[in-house]
């Protein structure tokens, strides 16, 4: 490394880094080997949530909300349309 002053970019392509590969994973085979993992209780909804970076935990609680969220947004709309009906109805009488 004595002459690394007088020409870094031989020593940076020496370096050149080999990050370890992954191959292409199918996300269909994926989710279903972790479907049967589970299923075969060999793992667990927080295990597979966090060997892909999430918390299970937060995920659900995410989920709640959302589906809170459909419902309300669902009330919403049937009131409108009930509205719209009734706005229809009176101007054909």
């Amino acid at each position: 490394m004595d002459n690394y002053a007088k020409d870094p970019d031989f020593y940076h392509e020496m370096a050149e880094g080999q990050f370890p590969g992954w191959g292409w994973v199918d996300p269909n085979n994926d989710a279903k080997a972790a479907e049967k993992l589970i299923d075969l209780t060999l793992d667990t909804h927080h295990n597979q949530a966090a060997q892909r970076g999430n918390d299970w935990d937060a995920t659900i609680d995410e989920l709640i909300d959302e589906e809170r969220r459909k419902l309300e947004l669902a009330k919403i709309r049937q009131e409108r349309k009930a509205i719209e009906e009734n706005t229809n109805n009176a101007g054909t009488n």
